[in-house]
């Protein structure tokens, strides 16, 4: 009995000590967000974006937070993309149509040229 104890202790220390290595090293590669895209593709953030493309590609806007994509549109060069939540009157309309609260909301457009991958893997 004495034998399990002692394993049991020796597991459960083992995991601990692996989780804090991780978070003091970090899981993510510095080059690499957290969400569906690496951050080397954000071209723009925020409540309010008006962005336009210097090539072809596909632009995404995302909700960091949900980690939902909310947008997806293809561009020419020089294609627009524009989004703002100004339109939107009220707390629950804004959860509805965003899936969070308005303070915690995080918006975030990325952009993948054509050819090109840009998802976390």
């Amino acid at each position: 009995m004495i034998e399990n104890i002692l394993g049991i202790r020796n597991l459960v220390g083992g995991a601990g000590l692996l989780l804090a290595i991780l978070a003091i090293g970090g899981c993510t590669p510095p080059d690499r967000g957290t969400g569906l895209f690496t951050r080397e593709y954000l071209v723009a953030e925020g409540f309010e974006i008006d962005w336009t493309a210097k090539q072809k590609g596909t632009a995404f806007l995302v909700e960091e937070k949900a980690n939902k994509v909310l947008k997806t549109l293809s561009l020419e060069e020089g294609g627009k993309f524009t989004f703002s939540v100004a339109g939107v009157s009220s707390e629950q309309q804004f959860r509805t149509l965003f899936g969070v609260k308005f303070a915690e909301a995080e918006f975030c457009l990325y952009f993948i040229p054509d050819g090109q991958m840009g998802l976390n893997e």
